[in-house]
């Protein structure tokens, strides 16, 4: 199996490690690019994304406290899986979709956390050649 190896992505004026990740359905494709962040537990968007991805979150339960925010309060919102490509492998991974206003100047519009994604891959980061590296396990 291949390693998957994206360069950095300047982000808001800093090198970040986001990924392509590729979502299909109703007949089209919509890329995005998404922080792999070691320190979020699961990975985790936003219900106004999730439902341009064509979820329907009247399918699941709205819960108090789906992710804690930087400032530590708690942020409602769904768990709800998903299904995307990295590569050419394909993921199902359960997202905390986060029921807050999306600002494009605050957030990312994907994080990939350890949850699931850390146990499908090793991931290398190398800040020296300002890379991330995924090795399907």
């Amino acid at each position: 199996m291949a390693d998957i190896t994206f360069s950095y992505v300047e982000y808001r004026k800093k090198l970040k490690p986001l990924v392509d990740i590729k979502f299909n359905g109703d007949n089209r494709t919509i890329n995005f690019l998404a922080l792999v962040d070691s320190g979020a537990d699961r990975s985790c968007s936003f219900v106004s994304i999730g439902e341009k991805l064509g979820i329907d979150f009247s399918d699941y339960d709205k819960q108090d406290n789906v992710a804690t925010g930087v400032s530590g309060a708690d942020v409602p919102g769904y768990i709800a899986p998903i299904s995307f490509w990295i590569g050419e492998y394909k993921l199902t991974l359960n997202v905390a979709w986060m029921d807050i206003p999306f600002d494009a100047e605050k957030h990312y519009f994907f994080i990939l956390g350890r949850e699931k994604f850390f146990e499908e891959f090793d991931i290398l980061f190398q800040e020296s050649k300002k890379r991330i590296v995924l090795k399907k396990v």
